[in-house]
């Protein structure tokens, strides 16, 4: 059993590393999540004998308006809010990038709150 769809968009080390756990067999997998230059560690058995089929998406033609589309028709579904880790007002900008940089382990979302 799993979930059909799975949409990994944080680019959190854990949490694409995770969603191949989530995803059910013949399940479409899209990771959005930014992840130039760094390697995250799968089970890559999940992805085979799930049968996954797995998709990248970022700098395409309207990427932003269709996830806001897409976000907007899903949001009674799930709680998004429950994903944010961690909450900076502006004034604390230099603390949240520090959290999200050298604390990938428990910054699993920051907020900057303008």
């Amino acid at each position: 059993m799993g979930r059909n769809v799975v949409v990994e968009t944080s680019g959190n080390d854990k949490a694409i590393a995770l969603i191949f756990n989530v995803a059910g067999h013949s399940a479409r997998v899209r990771i959005i999540g930014h992840l130039v230059g760094r390697k995250v560690s799968v089970e890559i058995s999940l992805t085979i004998w799930k049968t996954l089929v797995i998709t990248g998406s970022g700098g395409i033609k309207n990427f932003m308006p269709r996830t806001i589309r897409f976000m907007e028709r899903i949001r009674n579904e799930f709680d998004f809010k429950a994903l944010i880790s961690h909450r900076y007002s502006f004034e604390d900008i230099h603390t949240a990038f520090d959290k999200a940089v050298n604390d990938k382990k428990n910054a699993f979302k920051v907020m900057l709150k303008f």
